[in-house]
């Protein structure tokens, strides 16, 4: 079971959400009623995301390292083609 959280946050009088993109598997980690930091383009603030929030770079780490491993492989197999 994955939990999203929800975040609520107001600007200028008016009340914005953000429901999480990535899923955390234990209830333990989400506080209800938290106060966190909220990040927001002040020029249209439904451009928004959770300060410090691990799960919500996850995605791009994880892509970074796979992406590194795929160019090793195709740069090791192009070694291997041009030295047979």
């Amino acid at each position: 079971m994955y939990y999203f959280p929800i975040y609520e946050y107001e600007f200028e009088n008016e009340k914005y959400k953000i429901v999480s993109t990535s899923g955390i598997v234990t209830k333990k980690s989400i506080e209800i009623g938290k106060i966190v930091e909220i990040k927001y383009n002040p020029d249209n603030p439904v451009e928004s995301y959770p300060v410090g929030n691990i799960n919500s770079k996850l995605w791009l780490i994880l892509a970074i390292i796979g992406s590194l491993i795929i160019l090793e492989g195709i740069v090791i197999g192009n070694l291997v083609i041009t030295f047979l």
